[in-house]
This record gives C-alpha cells, structure tokens and sequence, in this order.
C-alpha cells in the first residue's frame, strides 16, 4: 500500500480517513510508470524498477478486494477516493477503475518480461517470492471487478451511494454557505452530494481512450455543478476535460482559477506555501488542455483548442527521443521534428514527421 502522505516511505498523515482509506496512492503510481513507458520507451526502468512496483502494487489489490455473492463480483469496500467528502464509501469509482488497470498492467508486464527478460525475472521472482499463479489471479480479479454504471442516466455512479445522497448544485448554493469544507459538520458532508474535487472526471482524464465521448460529456455535466473545488487539485482537472469538450469558455474558466490559485489565495490557504501541484496542474492546462496533447496507444497525438483571444501558443515535447517544436495558432500549427522520423496524429489524421522538416497544418475554425 503506497503512503497518502509521507516524508520516509511511512505513512506520516494524521487524519484516518485520507491516510489509511485513501488507498488509490497505489494506482496513481502504476499509472505513471505506465504513462512513462508509453512516453519514453525506457524499458530499463520498467525491468529494474517499474516491474517490482507494479507487483507489490496488484499484490495489494489482489487482497483488498471482497467477493460480492450479491454481485457476483470483486467489490473493494470503505475507502475514499479522490473526493474527500465522501469518506470511507463502497465501490468508489475511481479506486476500482484504477485497481482493475494496476492489476491488467501488471500482469502484461510480468509476462513481457518474463519472455523478453527470462533471467531478470527469474531473479525478481524468486527475491519477491512471486508465486506462478500470481498474475493469473490479478487478471482474474481485474475480469471480475465492479464498475459502477447507471445506464439511465449514462454516468458512472461516484460510488454504490452517491445517488441516495441529498442533492447539491454549487450554483444554487448560497453565498454564506460555501466553502462547505470549512461551514458544514462533516455528517452535512458525508450525506450531501457536494464534492470536494473532481472524481470520475479526474477518471474521465487519466483513462482518455477508455471512455466514448458522450460518456465523458454526460459525467461532466452531471459532477461539474455538483463539484465545489475546494481542493486545489480540481479546476485544472476540469480544465482538461471542458477543452477536450469543445468548451472553450469552461477550459479558460477553470485555468484561470488553477494558474491564479495562490495569487489570489482562492482557498484561503495561500500563507501555508504554494500549491506545486496545483502549479503543474496550470502547465498541463495549457499543453493537455489547450494544446490537445495525449498519447493514444502509443501514438502522439494533438487537438488544439486555443482559448478565444489567444493568438498563440508554443512549447516543445520530448517524446521516445525526439523533441517537437510546436506553435499553435487559432487558424494552423506548425510541427518541427528533432531526432528520427515520426507519426503522430492531429485532429484524429495521421502526420508523417521528417527530421528537421517544418509541418503546417490547418486547424477547424471555433
């Protein structure tokens, strides 16, 4: 189990319900030696460090889950997921989504490396005392476990709860009432659906190819009025998605708050120290955002939505050894290529990229 918060590799967090039941630490770390791989190639990292991580990680998953004989599904019970207002829920979305992915990646790992690595696995294997039968079984709980969906209203359901809770609209809310991290008890909380950050949305993100478009539209209608942002980690979160939307207004909306966080002191916090992650959070804003930037299967890949007003915007991108210089304007992009010959994709078309060749692209109007 990966610490919540930590300064020694222990869990130095002083509050129960984020420290011990904010579990999906774990998946966001599988996640990013996954997104590291795709982005580099480096498959030294994976055999000598990514692969122990990624055991251990399914290792945890594999005995956290419960069987359900209601379900007849895996379930993962009494956690927190990344809203912290809904403390210690059942079968939160988010968790489970994310445990069943660490378990698939795992297990593919373990078998690429076994055939393309023999010997190192071998010597992992026997120093982590990985039993044969192992990654089996992280497939086998990965297959079987529940993902909440409510085919009614096209969402999947925060957890197996959210939708008994007391409903919230952030705009109708009144003035005195808000933030309700700081105004209400924490049962008003823990009964309302009023959400602290952003939650199957941030999912929605990290798990782009994984969901159809009007499954991305319908949970971000639904969770955005009903989300507070009252952690600093959610309107960059929100950012991404409006832009990948088409909503450019939104996308700006949400990056203003997220790059003006500790200028403005929105969270009232701003004498404790900057928010870095909220920082890096505004950078990806711009490039994940309003640059488009994914990497789809292996495969880099840009759409563009320049904020209105914005008449430029340039940053580089290493990418597997080769560095792209892009400048994105509100009519065109123009691509230059360093290091070896590249495909990439713009707008869902293929681009051939030449070493030192500059690409001008059109783009669709707003």
């Amino acid at each position: 189990m990966v610490p919540w918060v930590t300064i020694d590799g222990e869990e130095r967090s002083g509050d129960f319900e984020y420290g011990m039941l904010e579990q999906h630490t774990g998946t966001a770390v599988a996640h990013a030696i996954r997104e590291y791989g795709e982005a580099t190639g480096d498959d030294d990292f994976l055999w000598e460090y990514g692969a122990e991580l990624l055991i251990e990680i399914a290792r945890f998953w594999a005995s956290r889950v419960a069987w359900s004989p209601r379900r007849r599904q895996y379930v993962i019970n009494f956690v927190t997921g990344p809203d912290e207002y809904a403390v210690a829920v059942n079968n939160n979305c988010y968790t489970n989504y994310t445990a069943k992915c660490a378990l698939e990646y795992a297990a593919a790992v373990a078998r690429r490396m076994a055939v393309e690595q023999p010997a190192g696995w071998q010597a992992l294997a026997g120093r982590l005392g990985l039993r044969p039968e192992e990654p089996g079984r992280w497939c086998e709980v990965a297959a079987g476990l529940f993902i909440p969906f409510n085919p009614e209203l096209g969402i999947h359901e925060q957890d197996d709860t959210f939708l008994e809770r007391t409903a919230f609209d952030r705009r109708l809310a009144a003035p005195d009432d808000l933030p309700a991290g700081r105004k209400w008890p924490w049962y008003r909380l823990m009964q309302s659906q009023a959400m602290k950050q952003a939650d199957v949305v941030l999912l929605m993100f990290k798990r782009n190819d994984d969901f159809p478009p009007e499954v991305k539209r319908a949970n971000f209608d639904f969770y955005e009025p009903k989300t507070t942002h009252e952690s600093s980690l959610s309107p960059c979160i929100y950012s991404f998605m409006a832009a990948e939307l088409g909503r450019r207004d939104a996308a700006f909306e949400y990056y203003l708050r997220s790059a003006r966080l500790d200028l403005d002191d929105v969270n009232g916090n701003a004498h404790q120290g900057q928010h870095t992650a909220s920082i890096a959070g505004s950078c990806l804003c711009v490039i994940n955002g309003f640059g488009g930037l994914r990497v789809r299967r292996g495969t880099l890949t840009f759409s563009p939505c320049l904020p209105e007003g914005w008449r430029r915007l340039a940053f580089r991108v290493r990418f597997r050894g080769r560095t792209l210089h892009l400048e994105i304007e509100p009519a065109h992009m123009r691509i230059r290529l360093s290091g070896a010959d590249l495909e990439i994709a713009v707008n869902g078309a293929p681009v051939a990229l030449r070493a030192g060749e500059i690409r001008t692209l059109p783009l669709p109007p707003a």
